[in-house]
């Protein structure tokens, strides 16, 4: 069965379907975001990365060269070729993982918005199946230092957002973020957190960091602090101005796996304190278009223009490009 719920991302439970590449259980995993590539651990998150949008411009690019030389002449269409020679391509995946240093074994999981719907998993690590999963367009996972939550949801347009509750006189200082596969991690000058690896980038926005005393929204300056550990790991955490200890904070960082049901690379960001505009390539016919200039795919690959606001909500994505190849 297919499970969809109205848009948002679909956080699917692990049920024992989950494993490593050597088909053992992975229990430390809780949910898994579908067809995202990212994991929600115990104390964290773990992306899966892959270099599939490069293998498929190297084919593109060696299937145009040959298409119209001696040897491919009249043989194969374009598209023949690409799939020929992405056939010969060596396809790598990345792990990536962001870990909450020392937080408490001991948490509770909520689970918001349950699917009608479910999914059905017959798997080498569950041969007699594993039944009626059903998804959730919501997870909260309570209690993860003292006094703080983590709430995450997002949608296939928005990507992924978590939401970091600190309880009135909790102490946000507890919340340090270990980043592990990264070749390096460093603030920007526009206060984003760049996470870099061998395959692609990580971006995480600069967090919107507010409390509601007495219905009004008080803002609080927020910036990262990265220090790198002798395993060359990354440990992140937040610097936050003063504020009110007798009101919950909340803390609203967003990384976004921006695209649809295609291959997506995004290749550039620029950001200020009110927007964020991304640049790359897509091969999705769906979940990129808003109030753009152009709302159709145009070709194999073509390139694609988001802009978003600080809080991670899409403001407009548009298409750009013609019949062939084009990589923003």
């Amino acid at each position: 069965a297919f499970a969809q719920n109205n848009g948002g991302l679909n956080f699917i439970p692990n049920k024992g379907q989950i494993a490593d590449r050597n088909y053992n259980p992975r229990p430390d995993v809780l949910f898994q975001v579908e067809g995202k590539g990212v994991y929600i651990r115990e104390n964290g998150l773990t992306f899966v990365l892959t270099n599939i949008e490069e293998a498929q411009h190297e084919a593109h690019e060696k299937a145009e060269e040959i298409e119209h030389s001696e040897e491919g002449l009249g043989y194969k269409s374009e598209l023949d070729w690409t799939m020929d020679f992405l056939d010969k391509e060596t396809i790598k995946t990345h792990q990536l993982s962001m870990t909450f240093l020392n937080a408490n074994p001991n948490i509770e999981v909520q689970q918001i918005e349950k699917s009608a719907d479910y999914l059905n998993y017959y798997l080498p690590q569950c041969q007699d199946g594993i039944l009626g999963v059903h998804t959730y367009n919501q997870v909260e996972i309570q209690n993860l230092f003292k006094g703080i939550n983590v709430n995450y949801y997002g949608s296939s347009i928005d990507g992924l957002k978590y939401d970091i509750h600190v309880a009135p006189k909790a102490n946000p200082n507890q919340i340090k973020c270990k980043w592990t596969g990264a070749n390096n991690v460093s603030v920007q000058t526009d206060g984003r957190l760049l996470i870099e690896t061998q395959i692609g980038d990580v971006n995480e926005s600069l967090p919107k960091v507010y409390q509601l005393i007495n219905e009004d929204t008080v803002t609080i300056s927020a910036n990262y602090s990265v220090k790198k550990l002798k395993d060359n790991a990354f440990v992140v955490s937040y610097i936050l101005e003063k504020y009110n200890s007798n009101y919950e904070l909340l803390i609203d960082p967003w990384v976004t796996n921006y695209g649809g049901e295609g291959p997506e690379r995004a290749n550039d960001v620029a950001a200020n304190e009110e927007t964020v505009i991304m640049v790359g390539s897509t091969a999705s016919v769906t979940a990129i278009f808003e109030d753009g200039f152009s709302e159709i795919l145009g070709g194999l690959k073509d390139m694609f223009v988001a802009k978003f606001s600080s809080t991670g909500e899409r403001i407009w994505g548009t298409y750009y490009g013609g019949a062939g190849y084009d990589i923003g």
